[in-house]
């Protein structure tokens, strides 16, 4: 829960496998090799773009956004819920 200016509210943070999947196509990588980058396995990479999984560990995250050049932030979806 945070504080903000209009009252309390709160922040979910959900990692995004759309952004995952779509920055990976942009760059032509193939999952195996998004994989390789990002020290994981091809099949993890799979069961995220398919939503399988959906709670990768913050370190997973931070290598999947340095293998793609990007900010962990890129791949998170941020949701805001007044109170």
């Amino acid at each position: 829960m945070l504080l903000g200016k209009g009252g309390v509210y709160t922040l979910n943070v959900l990692f995004d496998a759309t952004k995952l999947q779509a920055k990976r196509k942009l760059l032509n990588l193939t999952q195996a090799t998004l994989a390789e980058k990002a020290d994981t396995s091809e099949r993890y990479v799979r069961s995220l773009e398919a939503r399988e999984k959906q709670n990768p560990s913050a370190v997973l995250v931070f290598r999947l956004s340095r293998a793609l050049q990007i900010t962990m932030e890129d791949l998170m979806l941020v949701k805001q819920e007044d109170s």
